[in-house]
């Protein structure tokens, strides 16, 4: 039976564990390698947790494909999202759109007198809202709404008469607001 031969090995105890058993430099080398190992685990763990800022939106967008992640939209905070995927933040705040002093809007009303017209508004983004602003304008949003602004402004006071302009500044507010809110 071949037990019995392994068993009466002349061979000490000693010389046979040496074969069982690494040595010192082959234990350092395993360990460091394992070491390793967990450490670019770690690493690319690490790596898959995205941070939207405080007072922030985040839409998370696939840095290869430039699509967006399931689920697209978070709010502020740490948020395990993927090694390829990171956020495009969006405010939170309320922020303030101006055209003041030399960035004032100047027109012409139907009765051919200058007008010159400092604006400033505030908007805040609707986080329901914020996978479509992406969609249609990604990273840029803010030209195109400065843009619709303007151009709203302008074309009311092309179709007012300075005087009564200044009268119904009320109504103007409320229509800008519907007119630039249904726009964007």
């Amino acid at each position: 039976d071949w037990s019995s031969d392994v068993c009466s090995s002349d061979l000490p105890i000693a010389e046979d564990a040496r074969y069982m058993y690494m040595d010192r430099d082959t234990k350092l080398v395993v360990a460091r390698g394992c070491a390793l190992l967990v450490t670019l685990i770690l690493i690319i763990w690490a790596n898959c947790y995205g941070v939207v800022d405080v007072g922030h939106y985040g839409v998370a967008v696939d840095q290869f494909t430039k699509q967006l992640a399931d689920p697209p939209t978070y709010r502020q905070g740490r948020h395990f999202i993927g090694l390829t995927v990171d956020f495009t933040p969006y405010p939170a705040y309320c922020v303030n759109l101006e055209f003041l002093g030399q960035y004032a809007l100047r027109g012409v009303p139907q009765d051919a007198s200058s007008m010159t017209l400092e604006v400033s508004l505030q908007y805040t983004i609707n986080f329901a809202d914020l996978e479509n602003i992406w969609e249609e304008y990604k990273t840029a949003y803010q030209v195109p709404l400065r843009n619709k602004v303007r151009d709203s402004v302008l074309e009311e006071i092309s179709q007012s008469v300075m005087a009564d302009f200044y009268a119904n500044r009320a109504s103007f507010n409320r229509s800008e607001e519907r007119r630039v809110g249904k726009e964007c």
